[in-house]
């Protein structure tokens, strides 16, 4: 019959034999973790040493909804990207669009050929843009869809992959010009790291940036005319009402009257351009328009009552001849002031 103590001593044994098995195991399978994890800075570093290279390339096919009111514009374009065949990497799956609103990725195509990894793309979107509404209808515009590498440029970096063209002959909607479209790198720095280990102690880091720049320009002035025609019809009701003399306070107060309600359809007109064009913010060819035609009505509202004062003291019937001699020279200076703003907005549009 064994002992009590014998038994006991057996599963002590068996107990010890697996925690020293377990520690074995998990010794040889942290070791070459550990290890990796101290070796990963080093092969970081000489990833970041060596940065991808890539190509871009771009061509438009469609800008569309140009809307100064709201800062933004519509485009649809192909982007291709040309990189060393290294380690299957797809630059398209690692891009941005700092400029974009919203935008969709579409027919995406990714093959190694003739010794480069060839990635096309077709994009739509809505961008933001930077819209100088102050010498409308002579308005030009820089529109820019920017794309920049998800990595930093340590990592990757961008060179232009030129063509001939970059945009399709109808790419720019009715009442608009392409003047000019070009593509540029830029490298884009940043004042933090983002968190990189690497990039701790400069406290920054560095992003190529490649920007599609398309040049526009206004072809169109009927929409100019709709907005300060009414300015002109306006002014031409105000200067109507002179071919009457001023004999009777009736006369005195259907001018008056008249006038005052030119002023007020001035103001309505010139804000509704304003909110038309979305530039409550800047002073534009069409706000000065407008209020030379302010100007113009309460100088003659001041010819008016001065006229009135000076007939009051007199004994004879008034004459035109002082009045209308006023009236005609506000008349010249109002279209003097008016073509010297167009000129001058037509030559910095």
């Amino acid at each position: 019959m064994h002992s009590p103590s014998r038994w006991l001593i057996r599963p002590s044994l068996a107990f010890a034999a697996t925690m020293a098995a377990a520690l074995i195991y998990f010794w040889m399978n942290l070791t070459p973790s550990v290890a990796a994890s101290e070796q990963a800075p080093a092969d970081f570093e000489v990833k970041r040493a060596k940065p991808l290279v890539c190509k871009v390339g771009a061509y438009i096919t469609s800008l569309h909804d140009l809307n100064p009111s709201t800062g933004s514009f519509r485009a649809d374009l192909w982007v291709w990207t040309l990189c060393p065949p290294v380690g299957g990497y797809e630059a398209l799956k690692h891009i941005e669009f700092p400029g974009a609103n919203s935008f969709e990725l579409h027919n995406y195509w990714h093959v190694v050929k003739d010794g480069s990894s060839w990635s096309l793309v077709k994009i739509a979107g809505e961008f933001r843009a930077r819209w100088d509404m102050r010498s409308f209808p002579f308005d030009r515009h820089r529109l820019v869809i920017a794309l920049e590498s998800e990595e930093d440029a340590f990592a990757i970096r961008y060179t232009l992959d030129k063509s001939d063209n970059l945009q399709s002959l109808d790419a720019i909607p009715a009442g608009w010009k392409i003047e000019s479209s070009k593509m540029a790198v830029r490298r884009i720095e940043y004042q933090t790291a983002f968190g990189d280990p690497a990039l701790i102690e400069q406290q920054s880091s560095a992003y190529d940036r490649v920007e599609v720049i398309i040049d526009v320009a206004r072809d169109e002035y009927s929409s100019f005319l709709k907005m300060t025609g009414p300015v002109y019809v306006i002014a031409t009701s105000a200067l109507m009402i002179f071919i009457v003399a001023l004999e009777s306070a009736s006369i005195l107060l259907s001018r008056l009257s008249l006038l005052g309600a030119s002023l007020f359809s001035d103001v309505i007109n010139m804000q509704k351009g304003t909110s038309e064009l979305g530039a409550q913010d800047i002073f534009t060819l069409n706000d000065a328009i407008h209020i030379l035609g302010l100007l113009l009505i309460i100088t003659l509202i001041e010819i008016t009552v001065y006229t009135w004062k000076v007939n009051a003291t007199r004994e004879s019937l008034p004459t035109l001849t002082g009045e209308r001699r006023w009236v005609f020279t506000a008349v010249v200076l109002y279209i003097a002031c008016n073509l010297a703003l167009l000129i001058e907005a037509g030559i910095s549009g």
